[in-house]
């Protein structure tokens, strides 16, 4: 996701957790990038998110939809844009 260089690692985590509560069972930022051509004041941040329930086998269409809710609360939070 593209953010504001002021956005924390741990707001972003914070409301991701939020956003998927149920099925969310770990969160990692595993890249950072900052260059010119993003933008002065814009960074990169790249996440690792592992779903998984303990009764069931997950579709594509679950996953899906969490993360559809949470690239809205990011978006809508943050300022956010997909890269």
């Amino acid at each position: 996701i593209l953010v504001d260089v002021n956005v924390k690692h741990s707001e972003i985590q914070k409301v991701i957790f939020e956003s998927s509560k149920s099925i969310l069972k770990n969160v990692d930022l595993f890249d950072v990038y900052k260059d010119k051509n993003l933008g002065n004041n814009i960074k990169s941040m790249a996440y690792s998110l592992k779903f998984q329930s303990s009764s069931k086998t997950l579709t594509i269409i679950e996953v899906d939809k969490e993360m559809a809710k949470i690239m809205k609360k990011i978006k809508s939070e943050f300022n956010a844009s997909q890269r």
